[in-house]
């Protein structure tokens, strides 16, 4: 199923990320998965943490400054990092 600008997600998050998170993140993910998605999973936590409940896909493409293609790409790579935030999308990606 394709993404589009115009679906809407979702963010919940368990916990919000800790200074020691921060920290492994930085240092042991960042090298694996790159820092494009690094960026999209602070991204994702952040949002999880604000008060606009669903909201269109849009705005994470013009947050992350990423196209619907390479954020895609880094949302797959951030499946890597195991934590407690997890994006939830209309269209079930």
């Amino acid at each position: 199923m394709e993404m589009k600008a115009k679906d809407t997600y979702r963010c919940e998050c368990r916990h919000g990320v800790s200074e020691e998170a921060l920290s492994t993140l930085m240092t042991m993910y960042q090298p694996l998965v790159g820092p494009d998605s690094i960026l999209i999973y602070l991204t994702l936590a952040a949002e999880a943490q604000s008060p606009h409940g669903q909201d269109s896909l849009q705005r994470l493409f013009a947050l992350t400054g990423n196209s619907c293609r390479y954020f895609r790409k880094g949302l797959r790579k951030t499946g890597r990092i195991h934590a407690d935030a997890h994006v939830y999308e209309r269209n079930g990606y």
